[in-house]
C-alpha cells in the first residue's frame, strides 16, 4: 500500500463520507464482494450479529460517489460501564481493515473514523488490521503492537501433503496415526444441536486457558448467516459417539479460517486436534481453497510451535489506536483486564488463575458481561 504524500484532502470532491445501513443498502456487500482484500467480517451481517449479540451500536462509514460507493469501513460504538464510549473496527471478530479503491479513499474514512470519536465522544478508537501504514495515512493513529497470525499455503494434493509428513515432521505424522488408531472420526457438525455439544467443549477449554468465551448467541447467528453462502463450517472429532474436539471455521476468497478451536482435556492423548487440522485441510484442499489461517499464536510459544509444524508461517498484523485525551485511569486498567482475559495474555496474572478455577456457567456469564460492558 503506497501511503507516501497521501492524506483525505486527496479525496475528490465528488466523494463523500457517509454513515449508512449495510442491513438495508445492498451496495455494502456489493463493494465488499468486489473488493479481493475484504475479509468475511467485512460484510453486513456483523452489524446484526454484534448488535445482537453484544448490545453494539453499528456505525458504518463508506465513501460514496454518486450512487456508487468507492470505499467503507465498519464500525462498532460500545459504551462501557467503566470505559465508556468507545469505538471499534471490529470487536469479538477478526481484523477488519478499511477498503477502498485508492489509498486516498482510504486515508478519508479513517480520518472520519477519527472525527466520529470526537464528535461521539468516545475514549478511544482501536483498528485491528491486516495491513500496516495507517498511521501514515492518518498521523492521529498510533500503532500500539504488532501480533503474529499463523498462515498455510496449500497444495493442490492432500494425500503428497500428507505424505510429505513423514519426512519433514515425524512428530506431526506420528499424532495423526495415533488419532486414526484410536479411531478418532470427524464429521460435519450440521444440527444446533451439534453446535450446542461443541459449545460445550468450547466453554471449558476457554476455562483452560483462561481466557472468555465468545456468546453462543454470537456462533449461532453466525453458523445462520454464513451456511447459506458456503462460507461456514462446523468439525467435530468423536471417539466412542462422545465429541471429544471440534473446530468452527470460516471460508472466504481463497482462504479457510479456523475461528475457534475446542478439546476435550481427557481425549487430548487421542490427538484429536490433530484430526480436526487435518480434516480441515483436506476440506479446504479439495474444494479449491489455498490458504488455511490457523489464527494468531506467539512465535516463541508452544501453540505457535504446533502451528508451524502444519506449515503455518507466522504473518504480521497490527492493532492502531486514536485516543482523544488520553490518560492512565481505572477504565484503562479494567480494558487492560478485559483484554488480557480474552486474548489469552497474561495467562498467569491473579485474575487469570481464579479464572481458571471459576465454575463453566459463571465464565459464560462474565464473558457476556465483559465482552458487553468493557
Amino acid at each position: 500500500m503506497t501511503t507516501e504524500g497521501t492524506k483525505a484532502s486527496d479525496v475528490p470532491a465528488r466523494v463523500r463520507v457517509v454513515e449508512i445501513d449495510p442491513l438495508v443498502d445492498a451496495r455494502w456487500d456489493e463493494f465488499v464482494r468486489s473488493d479481493e482484500s475484504s475479509s468475511i467480517y467485512h460484510l453486513g451481517m456483523w452489524a446484526a450479529i454484534l448488535r445482537s449479540t453484544y448490545g453494539y451500536k453499528p456505525v458504518y462509514l463508506a465513501l460514496e460517489a454518486g450512487q456508487r460507493l468507492e470505499g467503507v469501513l465498519p464500525l462498532m460504538l460500545t459504551r462501557g460501564l467503566v470505559t465508556g464510549n468507545r469505538l471499534r473496527s471490529l470487536p469479538a471478530v477478526g481484523s477488519v481493515d478499511p477498503l477502498a479503491t485508492s489509498a486516498e479513499g482510504k486515508a478519508g474514512l479513517l480520518e472520519a473514523a477519527c472525527g466520529l470519536a470526537l464528535d461521539r465522544g468516545a475514549r478511544s478508537w482501536t483498528l485491528r488490521a491486516r495491513e500496516g501504514g495507517y498511521d501514515e495515512l492518518e498521523p492521529r493513529l498510533r500503532l500500539r503492537r504488532r501480533f503474529e497470525t499463523f498462515v498455510a499455503q496449500l497444495p493442490e494434493d492432500p494425500d503428497v501433503l500428507r505424505a510429505s509428513w513423514k519426512k519433514s515432521s515425524n512428530n506431526l505424522w506420528r499424532s495423526l496415526r495415533k488419532a486414526d488408531e484410536a479411531d478418532v472420526r470427524v464429521r460435519e457438525g450440521t444440527t444446533e444441536r451439534d453446535l450446542k455439544r461443541f459449545y460445550a467443549i468450547y466453554c471449558e477449554t476457554m476455562r483452560r486457558h483462561r481466557s472468555l468465551p465468545r456468546s453462543y448467541r454470537m456462533l449461532s447467528m453466525a453458523r445462520q448467516s454464513l451456511s447459506p453462502l458456503g462460507s461456514y463450517r462446523l468439525l467435530l472429532a468423536e471417539h466412542q459417539g462422545t465429541v471429544v474436539a471440534g473446530g468452527v471455521f470460516h471460508a472466504w476468497r481463497d482462504t479457510v479460517d479456523l475461528v475457534f478451536n475446542a478439546s476435550s482435556e481427557r481425549h487430548l492423548p487421542l490427538r484429536p486436534n490433530h484430526a480436526i487440522y487435518w480434516s480441515a485441510i483436506r476440506w479446504a484442499i479439495e474444494n479449491g481453497y489455498r490458504r488455511y489461517n490457523m489464527g494468531e499464536a506467539p512465535v516463541d510459544g508452544s501453540l505457535g510451535r504446533f502451528k508451524a509444524q502444519w506449515g503455518g508461517q507466522p504473518v504480521d498484523r497490527f492493532r492502531y489506536d486514536f485516543s482523544p485525551g488520553e490518560r492512565a485511569d481505572a477504565a484503562d486498567a479494567m480494558r487492560r483486564v478485559s483484554t488480557e482475559l480474552d486474548s489469552g495474555e497474561g495467562r498467569q496474572s491473579l485474575v487469570s488463575r481464579i479464572w481458571g478455577r471459576t465454575p463453566l456457567i459463571a465464565t459464560r456469564v462474565g464473558g457476556q458481561l465483559v465482552y458487553r460492558f468493557f
